[in-house]
This record gives structure tokens, sequence and C-alpha cells, in this order.
């Protein structure tokens, strides 16, 4: 031991350890040492450092009134931590994976990595963002107090969900297919699609739309409140179907025919053609047509409560029929005469 009015040095050693000790009005150091470890001391009025090591690990501290630095390492890993009042940094590393968190009273940040993913988070008070990543595929969050964003994605497919109070939307698609949803407090969307064939809906509180097609056909449906419309349509034909609470209208074509039918409560017509006839009827609760004409003759039906009118003509002749409750008129012509009957 050895003091002055300045220091003071104190020196302890057997041949197993050493102990150091070395004093003023300004700082301290102390050193301890044996076979196995060595520890360092050294503090002043503003600052601390301790060192500690042995054959397999450091231990490192540096610590001052504004922040505190803390290292460890061994041969496998190294841990470093940094903090301030305001911030803490954290690292982590070892030659398979490094963890990395760095966080403020604004935010926190984290990052692990490995060789098979790596994972990063971003928070703050508003939101949080998270990435994690392997070699086959990815996922992301973002989320708000206003809206959730979610994105996974493979080699394969990916899905992408979006959502808020007021809506959501999703995402899902493949090499061989889409679908797609969209929805609000007003209105829902849905689209599905595949090398095959694709499918639109579309609805409100007011109406409803739907669309499926594939290579063969389509088929659209369009409703509301008031009314429906229906169409089926393909390569040979199509039909359409118009429907409300007075009346309905149906067509059929093809390339060989076309049919009509349109009805309400006070009457129906249906028409019938085809590249050799047509074929109309019609009909009210007062009275009924019929016309049905062809490349050789055309037949004409008019009847009511009172009377009947028939019609039949070709390109030779034509014939007449009238009728009431009263009286009866016939009327018969070719190119060569003309017979009349009353």
């Amino acid at each position: 031991m050895y003091t002055t009015s300045e220091y003071l040095v104190v020196v302890g050693t057997t041949p197993e350890y050493l102990f150091v000790m070395y004093t003023t009005h300004e700082y301290l150091v102390v050193m301890y040492t044996t076979p196995k470890y060595l520890v360092v001391m050294y503090t002043t009025s503003e600052y601390l450092v301790v060192i500690y090591t042995t054959p397999e690990y450091l231990v490192v501290m540096y610590t001052t009134s504004e922040y505190l630095v803390v290292i460890y390492t061994t041969p496998e890993y190294l841990v470093v931590m940094y903090t301030t009042p305001e911030y803490l940094v954290v690292v982590c590393t070892t030659p398979e994976y490094l963890f990395v968190m760095y966080t403020t009273p604004e935010y926190l940040v984290v990052v692990c990595t490995t060789p098979e993913y790596l994972v990063v988070i971003y928070t703050t008070s508003e939101y949080l963002v998270v990435i994690y990543t392997t070699s086959e595929y990815l996922v992301v969050i973002y989320t708000t107090p206003e809206y959730l964003v979610v994105m996974y994605t493979t080699s394969e497919y990916l899905v992408v969900i979006y959502t808020t109070p007021e809506y959501l939307f999703v995402m899902y698609t493949t090499p061989e297919y889409l679908f797609v949803m969209y929805t609000t407090p007003e209105y829902f969307v849905v689209v599905y699609t595949t090398p095959e064939y694709l499918f639109v809906m579309y609805t409100t509180p007011e109406y409803l739309v739907v669309i499926y097609t594939t290579s063969e056909y389509l088929v659209v449906i369009y409703t509301t409140p008031e009314y429906l419309v229906v169409m089926y349509t393909t390569s040979e034909y199509l039909v359409v179907m118009y429907t409300t609470s007075e009346y309905l209208v149906v067509m059929y074509t093809t390339p060989e025919y076309l049919v009509v039918v349109y009805t309400t409560p006070m009457y129906l017509v249906l028409i019938y053609t085809t590249p050799e006839y047509l074929f109309v009827i019609y009909t009210t609760p007062e009275y009924l047509v019929v016309i049905y004409t062809t490349l050789e003759y055309l037949v004409v039906i008019y009847t009511t409560h009172e009377y009947l009118f028939v019609m039949y003509t070709t390109p030779e002749y034509l014939v007449v029929i009238y009728t009431t409750p009263e009286y009866l008129v016939v009327m018969y012509t070719t190119p060569e005469y003309l017979v009349v009957i009353y």
C-alpha cells in the first residue's frame, strides 16, 4: 500500500491472483486478475468503465449520467447494448443470425435475421409494420388506427387484404386464377377469374349485377326492386328475359329462329319466326289476333266477344270469313272466280 495526499495505491498479489487499486481525488482504478479471468474498473465523477474478461468471453460496461454501453462477446456471439434516457439499442449477433432492437419514446424497430428468414418490426403510437420473409414467401403487415394491410406472397400466389372501418379489399391470385372482393357499407364486388371462366358480382342495397362467362357462354343478371334482366348467350343462341311487376319480356333467338314473348296483366304477345314462317299471337281480355305466314300462304285471325275475322291467302286464292252474332260473310276468290256468301 502506498498513499500520499493526492492518491492511494494498493497492490495485493499471490501466485494465483493480483489485485491493484489506484485512487485519486478524481478517479478510481481497480484491477483484479486470476488465471481464469481479469476484472478492470475505472470510475470518475462522470463515468464508470468495467471490463471483465475470461478465455471464453469479454464483458465491457461503460456508463455515464447520460448513457450506458454494455458489450458482451464470446467466440459464438456478440451482444451490444447502448441506452440513453431517449433511446435503447440492442445488437446480438452470431455466425447464424443477427438481432437488432432500436427503441425511442416515439417508435420501436426490431430486426432479426437468420439464414432461413428475416423479420423486421417497426412500430409507433400510430402504426405498426411487420415484415417476415423466407426463401419461400413474404409476409407484410401494416396497421394504423384507420386501416390494416396484409400481404402474403409466395412463388405460387399472392394474397392482399386491405381493410378500414368503412370497407374491405381482398385479392388472392395464383398463376391460374384471381379472386378479388371489395366491400363497403354501400356495395359489394366480387371478381373471380380462371383460364376457363370469369365471374363478377356487384351488389348494392338497390340492385345486383352478376356476370358469368366462359369460352362457351355468357350469363348476365341485373336486378333491382323494380325489375329483373337475365341474358344467356352462346355461339348458337341468345336468351333475354326482362320482367317487372307489370310485365314480362322473353326473347330466344338462334341462327334458325326467333321467339319473343311479351306479357302484361292485360295482354300477351307471342312472336315466333324462322326463315320459313312467322307466327304472331296478340291477345287481350277483349280480343285475339293470330298471324301465321309462310312463303306459300298467310293466315290472319282476329276475334272479339262480338265477331270473328279469318283470312287465309295463298298465291292462288283468298278466303275471308267474317262473322258476328247477327250475320256471316264468306268470300272465296281465285284468279278465275269469286264467291261471296252473306
